[in-house]
């Protein structure tokens, strides 16, 4: 028809269209404040496991890196969770270990990674001109716009430098239960055998939803529950 392009269905690769990096953890047991996990299920095109420049691996925004190797592996020392490159069922059974802190940043690197089909949140930041907040010595949130001087690379270094608001007052709650002497281990590994009881028992395995779900966050949330 005239004035209309015509569409070359030949030249598009479907899967790209309809389909979406996938990858899933499963929790295979939890004995105190370890767990054991395996993959459960894995998609990827071809060798494009990530779609951020390093095609074998993924850099989430907290700085965990889920890596392409030759057998499932965490490494706790460098945040650097390995999965098998050519993974198949033959492989289900292999598993690795972490600990219940460790989990939950995998589980939120896992979810960007489904998310954002590989190319992650990350934007390079900050720039000159970006806005960041930070805990003041009398425990205040103080805004500031970053200048790339000298004066704010102990802040950087320090870990007081934040995107948002939210993320800064949830720091200094942190910092609170720190020294109330608060067991943020105890509290997470809590909402987490809660969850191996509503979603199966342990030894399953039961899978871990691609979205972490309302689970993750409650997990999340019981790092937030402060002693009244």
């Amino acid at each position: 028809m005239e004035g209309k392009e015509m569409i070359d269905y030949s030249k598009i690769d479907l899967r790209k269209v309809y389909m979406k990096r996938h990858l899933e953890i499963a929790v295979v047991s939890i004995e105190n404040d370890v767990l054991t996990l395996k993959v459960a299920d894995q998609y990827y095109f071809g060798d494009e496991f990530s779609a951020q420049t390093n095609k074998h691996e993924f850099k989430a925004k907290s700085g965990l890196i889920i890596r392409l190797g030759e057998k499932l592996e965490w490494d706790e020392y460098s945040d650097i969770l390995i999965i098998r490159r050519f993974w198949n069922l033959g492989n289900v059974n292999e598993t690795t270990k972490c600990n219940v802190q460790n989990f939950a940043d995998i589980m939120e690197a896992v979810n960007e990674y489904n998310e954002t089909d590989g190319r992650g949140y990350e934007k390079q930041w900050p720039k000159g001109g970006d806005k960041y907040y930070y805990v003041g010595p009398f425990g205040e949130i103080i805004e500031r716009i970053y200048l790339d001087d000298i004066f704010e690379e102990p802040r950087k270094t320090f870990g007081n430098f934040f995107r948002t608001r939210e993320e800064a007052e949830s720091a200094l709650e942190r910092v609170k239960k720190a020294l109330k002497g608060i067991d943020e281990n105890k509290l997470l590994r809590e909402a987490l055998e809660e969850a191996v009881a509503m979603y199966g028992k342990p030894g399953g395995p039961w899978n871990v939803p691609g979205d972490a779900g309302g689970w993750i966050s409650k997990a999340r949330k019981a790092l937030e529950v402060g002693n009244e």
